[in-house]
């Protein structure tokens, strides 16, 4: 098993920052924009989703092609309506 850091780098003009993947609840594409959305703070940057997804650990589940969410953070699922913890 591959052992993966805990932390996803953030890198744009605005900001630097190595987020902890357990903050994260969900990273969604924008166009070429990607918005990751944590418990504090929305941090947005152009980036690629197939980029992201080997830094990700396991616990993040892409649900379509521009989303990943974060398993251990939902609360419930219904009707395409997602709450997180």
């Amino acid at each position: 098993m591959i052992k993966r850091p805990n932390k996803l780098p953030i890198i744009s003009r605005q900001v630097c920052a190595n987020i902890n993947q357990n903050n994260i609840l969900k990273i969604e594409r924008f166009n070429r924009k990607i918005n990751v959305t944590t418990d504090n703070e929305d941090y947005w940057y152009y980036g690629k989703m197939d980029h992201i997804e080997p830094l990700l650990n396991q616990v993040f589940y892409r649900c379509m092609d521009g989303c990943f969410l974060n398993m251990d953070r939902i609360e419930s699922v219904a009707d395409q309506t997602v709450v997180f913890d």
